[in-house]
């Protein structure tokens, strides 16, 4: 068995539950399939190191401290996540606030957060029977990124690899290995009894893993970033998906026929100078879960919590049909001003539309049909960084819209 390294200061009901997912984690059970265990190496304990393997082709990469570029003699296969390749698409693509700083390595040899968040990928890339199937842009874009929409980052990678691998142990596709968890929803469980509940409408806003373990619940923010982050850690291209505002009720229709478009984009007010009802009614959004399928080779849906472990079910987007979208459903009402955005750390221009599925959208250039520029970050609206600059500047989207409205008879 292997030791954890125990964690102190925090307390219940966070501390209890963060407890019980790292002791998880750590106390690995018996190998079912692919020796990952031996591709990883000992984990869980402060004299862990990565594996040789690794080792070898960090020393063998050389990274510009300004361009990013990183250079290797190292010739990897096509698809596959070598620590070179990786790490120069990290460095060119991750947010601008975390190429100063990200948290300690869960090994004394690695020099922070990104040298796990590359090597645990690298071990999920090479343990996965069907990883070499996967396109490497699709992997670098959709499995590497270690945040999604302005969360707090943490060092999730490795504790959830550790945790949840053996459940998908021989999968034979990555559609296979999702379904093994949903349905039940293993990605919440913190323990045999214990499931993090989904609760609605909840404040502090939990946008990620940690965040929704130490609250003790979360609403689909929480929930569709955490089965992404699960996804990821596993080897899974995946993506928060969601609608900012849906078009129906007292908001349907265009900005420029119906004022109450302004309050759903500013949940209930459009600044600090007015009081009065907030949230609540005001956010009419939902967030989802997209993952790729290295069988079809198409993104497919889950909604959260799930419903099916077949992909495309939910209730937002019933009878859904690959050309035709959704045929009911709110997503089936998606339009102009009430998009559907898949978050991204694509550059416009780096997947083709076919295989990202919709346009890069940069969150500074979003705005509503009547020109007023909004945040899709709707939940948390007025965002800003300590210099008082709009957070969700710096957010990446892929516009969903055409893939999920209603094409039948138009």
């Amino acid at each position: 068995k292997l030791q954890f390294l125990y964690l102190i200061g925090l307390d219940p009901p966070g501390a209890t539950m963060m407890k019980a997912l790292l002791c998880a984690a750590a106390v690995l059970p018996a190998v079912r399939g692919n020796d990952w265990r031996e591709l990883m190496g000992p984990y869980g304990n402060d004299s862990y190191a990565y594996p040789e393997w690794v080792m070898a082709q960090m020393r063998d990469c050389a990274c510009d401290a300004v361009s990013g570029k990183c250079a290797t003699s190292y010739q990897p296969a096509q698809n596959e996540l070598s620590y070179c390749r990786t790490k120069e698409w990290m460095l060119t693509h991750m947010p601008a606030k975390d190429l100063y700083f990200l948290p300690p390595s869960v090994s004394v040899v690695g020099r922070g957060m990104l040298d796990d968040t590359v090597i645990f990928a690298m071990i999920a890339d090479k343990a996965n029977s069907y990883s070499a199937s996967i396109d490497l842009d699709v992997k670098l874009a959709y499995i590497m990124p270690h945040g999604e929409i302005m969360n707090a980052v943490n060092n999730f990678r490795p504790t959830f690899f550790a945790r949840f691998y053996d459940y998908v142990a021989n999968a034979t596709s990555s559609l296979d290995a999702a379904q093994r968890l949903v349905q039940p929803d293993i990605f919440v469980r913190i323990n045999a009894t214990y499931n993090l509940p989904f609760t609605s409408s909840t404040s502090p806003p939990s946008t990620s893993p940690y965040d929704f373990i130490a609250n003790g619940y979360g609403s689909c923010t929480a929930w569709s970033t955490t089965l992404v982050y699960t996804l990821r850690a596993l080897g899974i291209p995946a993506r928060v998906v969601g609608s900012p505002c849906w078009n129906d009720g007292d908001f349907k229709g265009l900005a420029g026929q119906n004022a109450n478009l302004t309050l759903c984009y500013n949940g209930g007010h459009s600044g600090l100078e007015k009081t009065g009802t907030v949230g609540g009614p005001y956010l009419w959004n939902h967030n989802w879960v997209e993952m790729w399928d290295s069988e079809a080779r198409e993104w497919g849906f889950i909604n959260v919590p799930s419903e099916s472990k077949q992909l495309n079910v939910g209730w937002m987007c019933t009878g859904f049909d690959s050309k035709e979208g959704c045929s009911g459903g709110r997503a089936s009402m998606a339009s102009l001003d009430h998009p559907i955005f898949a978050y991204t750390w694509n550059h416009p221009g780096d997947l083709s539309t076919a295989t990202d599925g919709g346009e890069v959208v940069l969150g500074k250039d979003f705005a509503l049909s009547d020109g007023m520029k909004v945040s899709p970050l709707v939940w948390s609206p007025h965002l800003e960084d300590a210099f008082g600059n709009p957070a969700h500047y710096a957010v990446r989207m892929v516009n969903r819209t055409e893939f999920y409205r209603n094409k039948r008879g138009a």
